[in-house]
């Protein structure tokens, strides 16, 4: 791997969502962020909320339609609630939904008191899904949120009922580079375009004035991303689970951006190896976070999994 794609491998994760300049493209032409995310929430019809969890304030959007089956997607490291918003819209409304803000992500503060560790962000949503008064869940989650979906899983498989994971961080292996990067600042557009390669498998045409924008909104995240929750996953009992993913026996729906460079397909091919009860569907035309470049595709994939079309 080459000095510059190492240093920014994980840069574009932040940058994908943080501004969303696909999303912003796409709707008329509106450029605040604010009404964009209000108008795509309610195309998915959901509505924004806040929980206390243990004196912590958790945002997320619900729809909730007193339906059976709930499905829970968690976004990546760096990234918020919004990210699955888009994919949410192909969503039946006879499916539960619930997209929440992870500790320190998104609208949810950032204190020194929290862990931002893989067990107790797990911890942290059995919490709350208690709180709400749910007992089974399908759960999911890209990249980060994939790998606390694991952790959740395999800590409370009597609430999983099934398990999502997209471009899932959670296995030491080759060809997962997650939590790599982020130790230094981005200084120039032409690293910027360079990271944003990693996350996108067609990388959006931004102007000089987005991709500023880009920068600053990296650089100011940096510090938190690379001196609490990186190291708080590292040191965590769960950054490693490749020894236990063999017990889990609920139904396993592995989704994969095919050109992903940050966890590589090589990745996948273990996570359907070591699932006894797994599916793996790779996603042309994507790469690690497929639910932005390829959000109908994932969302089918999702609902015939839920609908028990894998057989």
């Amino acid at each position: 791997m080459n000095k510059i794609s190492k240093k920014y491998l994980i840069a574009a994760l932040c940058i994908i969502i943080a501004l969303a300049i696909i999303i912003i493209k796409n709707y008329h032409n509106q450029r605040d962020p604010n009404a964009i995310y209000a108008k795509m929430a309610k195309d998915a019809g959901v509505v924004k909320k806040n929980i206390s969890v243990d004196g912590y304030n958790i945002s997320y959007y619900e729809r909730i339609n007193r339906c059976e089956r709930t499905l829970m997607l968690l976004h990546g490291i760096s990234g918020n609630k919004n990210d699955f918003l888009k994919m949410a819209s192909y969503i039946p409304q006879n499916i539960n939904i619930i997209l929440p803000d992870l500790a320190g992500h998104g609208e949810n503060e950032k204190l020194p008191t929290i862990d931002y560790g893989i067990s107790a962000q797990a911890k942290l949503i059995n919490k709350f899904l208690s709180q709400k008064g749910i007992d089974s869940i399908i759960i999911g989650g890209n990249s980060m949120g994939g790998h606390i979906a694991l952790s959740f899983a395999l800590r409370f498989p009597e609430k999983t009922k099934k398990l999502i994971l997209i471009n899932s961080a959670g296995i030491s292996v080759k060809g997962n580079h997650a939590y790599s990067g982020y130790n230094k600042k981005i200084e120039s557009k032409a690293e910027m375009i360079e990271a944003l390669k990693y996350g996108y498998y067609s990388p959006p045409i931004s102007t000089d004035r987005e991709i500023e924008m880009m920068i600053s909104d990296f650089n100011r995240n940096r510090e938190f991303i690379f001196n609490s929750v990186i190291p708080a996953i590292k040191n965590d009992t769960d950054y490693d689970l490749l020894p236990k993913i063999n017990e889990l026996k609920m139904p396993v729906l592995i989704l994969w951006g095919r050109y992903d460079r940050v966890i590589t397909l090589d990745v996948a091919r273990v996570f359907k190896e070591k699932l006894q009860n797994s599916y793996l569907v790779t996603i042309n035309n994507s790469a690690h976070c497929p639910q932005n470049e390829s959000p109908e595709e994932i969302s089918i994939q999702i609902l015939s999994f839920i609908n028990d079309d894998y057989k």
